[in-house]
């Protein structure tokens, strides 16, 4: 595997929202009795630690040389900048916080390291296989400036299909008030917090990246307690394998958990109380953008829970070599759905209809994860398995989500998707004309003819799966 920098970005992210990590610390900090006599020109002490430990320790812009936890002695006495600070697999994470020392105490101040992720300087490109991908310690895949370039197939082109990917997930807030409804929308890249643990391995049969993250609001929406996503823990794993019958495969393991409850979390955010999500859908979104994103369709195989986005009339004059007159298709597979969940949505919609966490949407992005929106918008399918099945080239996004679910505090809940491209079967189109999506419980329509090699693929990526995760998580 391959970490690539772009040729203007750095890999160095930008620590988390001051105001929160200020927050963070002085919620812990504390005062015991010295351990040493105190002279009238005494320095005073101040022990800090972090989560996770060994983070260097830097106190009003100098570095000690200490790491967490260690105590610092030679401070005078009076306000100081404590920061404690990690840097793990080419990326930095920290807090911050200011505190004031007296000659008869010593301070004790401690937090959780993080990091925000938000513009392009944090994104890497990573070539496990046939695919070449943007990558963040987030969960936000494919994210670079959100138009484009963010996934190349195959990964020696520069033919772009992808601007972003991420989870999204929806539920309503149990004894909360009408209508408090919660939902992190595919580009709410500042609800995620970075944790310092991630960390990759290659194999034989695949490279493995692990990501952590919170959902931690932004500082100035907890200052205000606005009713938003929060208090989850969302653990990305990605599964690229190497052998020839993965080559075009990504798969992406997502674990929840429900950490509102969590004393570390709530040094941050003390709002969530007992934060339980009832009604919840969870999933994962794609906007592919297939070169120019605004000619593009969606249609859906159900029997097999795969999500098919294409160009419409497969011909991209931007594209290199072959791929000009038969660019790839993409699919989105829900290959394992949560455990309790009791039906799995495939969906799409279309750019202008987004949703975002910090917007007064929120229940609009619930109403697409669990099928729900208003017909008078953009109607469902008849099929409780589909949701919008778009009949007209468009900038789409396509999605698969499960549920419903509950999800109280300490409760964790895993799902597995893949992502796949291949090319269209040579002879079952002509590039320059348009390829109807049809109905999507047709099995003689035309699309599923050009895209046989695609869903193929998607039918054998079980068996993958299954040898990857049997090799170990």
């Amino acid at each position: 595997m391959s970490f690539e920098a772009g040729s203007s970005r750095s890999l160095v992210m930008r620590a988390v929202a001051a105001g929160s990590a200020l927050a963070a610390a002085a919620a812990l900090a504390g005062c015991r009795e010295p351990d040493r006599p105190l002279g009238p020109e005494a320095m005073g002490w101040i022990a800090v630690d972090s989560d996770p430990r060994g983070a260097l320790i830097v106190t009003d812009g100098q570095n000690t040389g200490l790491r967490t936890p260690d105590t610092v002695k030679t401070l005078s006495i009076g306000e100081h900048r404590i920061a404690a600070t990690m840097d793990t697999a080419r990326f930095a994470y920290s807090y911050t916080t200011v505190v004031r020392n007296r000659p008869d105490t010593v301070i004790s101040v401690t937090g959780p390291l993080l990091a925000r992720c938000v513009s392009t300087v944090c994104a890497a490109y990573v070539q496990p296989n046939r695919i070449r991908f943007a990558f963040r310690p987030v969960p936000t895949l494919f994210f670079v400036q959100g138009q484009g370039e963010g996934l190349f197939w195959p990964g020696d082109a520069t033919n772009s299909y992808a601007s972003g990917a991420a989870p999204v997930i929806a539920g309503i807030v149990a004894g909360g008030a009408a209508g408090d409804t919660l939902a992190l929308g595919p580009y709410d890249l500042d609800f995620f917090a970075a944790r310092p643990a991630v960390g990759s391995a290659t194999t034989s049969q695949a490279v493995r990246i692990s990501v952590p993250s919170w959902i931690l609001p932004p500082g100035e929406l907890i200052a205000a307690g606005a009713s938003v996503p929060r208090g989850l823990s969302v653990r990305q794993q990605l599964f690229a394998p190497t052998g020839a019958d993965g080559a075009d495969m990504l798969f992406v393991r997502v674990t929840i958990e429900n950490i509102a409850n969590s004393p570390l979390y709530r040094l941050l955010d003390p709002r969530p109380g007992t934060l339980t999500l009832r009604e919840a859908w969870l999933g994962f979104a794609f906007d592919f953008d297939i070169g120019l994103s605004d000619d593009d369709l969606v249609t859906y195989v159900p029997d097999i829970d795969l999500a098919i986005g294409y160009d419409s009339d497969f011909r991209e004059a931007s594209f290199q070599t072959e791929g000009r007159d038969r660019p790839a298709l993409l699919g989105l597979r829900m290959i394992e759905p949560p455990p309790g969940a009791r039906q799995v949505l495939l969906i799409a919609w279309e750019r202008g209809v987004e949703w975002a966490a910090a917007q007064a949407n929120q229940r609009f992005g619930w109403q697409w994860l669990s099928g729900t929106q208003d017909p008078t918008n953009l109607g469902n399918h008849p099929d409780p398995r589909m949701g919008y099945a778009p009949a007209v080239p468009a900038d789409l996004r396509m999605g698969v989500s499960a549920g419903p679910l509950a999800l109280a505090p300490g409760d964790s809940v895993s799902f597995t998707v893949v992502l796949l491209l291949a090319s269209p079967v040579p002879g079952t189109f002509v590039s320059g004309q348009l390829v109807e999506p049809g109905d999507p419980l047709a099995s003689n329509r035309k699309i599923l003819q050009v895209a046989g090699t695609l869903v193929q693929k998607a039918k054998d990526a079980t068996g993958v799966w299954q040898r990857l995760w049997n090799g170990g998580p």
